[in-house]
């Protein structure tokens, strides 16, 4: 069920904090609370590790992903530009 989750961890001027690298469940199996369950354990295990955050980037296309994140209470802190000068496929990837 699930594709894909990795997480590491940081200190930043907000403290240490989880930040996910990637999350994501089989396209065939999304809706069905897996990437939500993910999400809580991250945060668990953040609660537990007593870090101040838990931070992630989301591709700006991925609204049903966003809905999960805005549900878990993570707020929309930032945009991440990217400039990519060596090929165009980053585009498509994000």
């Amino acid at each position: 069920f699930i594709e894909d989750i990795k997480f590491e961890i940081f200190t930043t001027n907000i403290g240490k904090h989880f930040y996910i690298d990637d999350l994501s469940t089989l396209e065939s199996e999304r809706g069905n609370g897996y990437g939500s369950i993910l999400v809580d354990y991250v945060v668990a295990e953040a609660t537990k590790r007593n870090f101040t955050a838990v931070t992630l980037d989301s591709g700006y296309m991925r609204n049903t992903a966003h809905r999960l994140y805005l549900n878990k209470g993570f707020i929309l802190a930032a945009h991440h530009f990217v400039k990519n000068y060596r090929n165009n496929t980053l585009a498509a990837q994000l």
